[in-house]
């Protein structure tokens, strides 16, 4: 039941506002749930009528915000490197998302909870299979492969906001890509699969109460990460400093004609964000 918040969160973060796609995401997330849990008719209901009411609470409070926000921060990176800007975006970024979870999450844990034991081994199930494939795939890449796709991840990422990368900020790159191979925060690891695997612990055990479990099926929708181990939630504390770092580095290299078509985008994505509100 997350895959919405997913869904919508990598929509601003991807720039992946095509009206089109925007406008099917309650038919993707069912489709993904879906494939999770085999649902009787009147809990296809429930979750058609859920994901509808949260795509039109989303485009009528919350585009516009994330409108505003880009346009903000498309004039703040036109003026020049600023240390301060990357930690206030991400607080921002995350605000949105929080704010996401605390709507999507009540309705998604009723719903959750209407699950019959079956059902829940069924969702259980496959949630932990899709686990287990992403770590064994992980598994199966060498070293290499895993600094050559992240690289080659970031510098697509860096041209697409930026247009052509420098010598100076490939090396950039390429620098931190290996220092997190080296520290193992690149891919999913055994850690991940743990933290995975003791969410889904809770969730069966919340689950396995009914409706009285709501509450809990709800807190671990919200705050998921409250369940992952420590070494996990270190991990990601060291891979969130290490991109900061990146992306201030990478600020601080940007070229003027690099600032400026990175702000032209960002003016851009928000247009688009705006095309998608309700007209009023």
């Amino acid at each position: 039941m997350r895959g919405v918040a997913v869904l919508l969160g990598a929509l601003v973060v991807a720039g992946c506002t095509s009206s089109l796609v925007y406008n099917r995401l309650d038919t993707i997330a069912r489709w993904y749930i879906g494939s999770l849990v085999t649902l009787d008719e009147g809990q296809q209901d429930g979750l058609r009528d859920w994901l509808a009411r949260s795509l039109a609470w989303h485009r009528d409070s919350e585009l516009r915000r994330y409108e505003l926000f880009l346009r903000d921060l498309s004039g703040k990176v036109a003026v020049g490197p600023d240390p301060a800007l990357l930690p206030r975006t991400m607080q921002q970024a995350e605000g949105f998302i929080g704010d996401l979870a605390a709507q999507l999450a009540p309705e998604a844990a009723e719903l959750l909870t209407t699950l019959r034991p079956n059902q829940a081994d069924e969702f259980l199930a496959n949630l932990d299979k899709r686990n287990r494939e992403e770590l064994d795939e992980e598994r199966e890449r060498t070293s290499a492969d895993r600094q050559k796709r992240r690289t080659r991840s970031m510098m697509k990422s860096l041209e697409r906001w930026t247009g052509a990368v420098t010598p100076e900020q490939k090396a950039i790159v390429e620098r931190t890509v290996t220092e997190m191979e080296a520290a193992g925060l690149l891919g999913e690891t055994d850690e991940w699969y743990a933290s995975q695997t003791a969410w889904r612990n809770a969730l069966r055990q919340a689950l396995a109460k009914g409706p009285a479990g709501r509450d809990d099926v709800e807190g671990l929708l919200r705050e998921p990460q409250k369940t992952y181990t420590e070494a996990h939630r270190a991990a990601e504390a060291d891979q969130r400093r290490r991109f900061m770092a990146l992306a201030n580095e990478l600020d601080e290299s940007l070229l003027p004609k690099q600032r400026a078509t990175l702000s032209v985008k960002l003016a851009d994505l928000a247009q688009d964000l705006k095309s998608l509100q309700p007209e009023t």
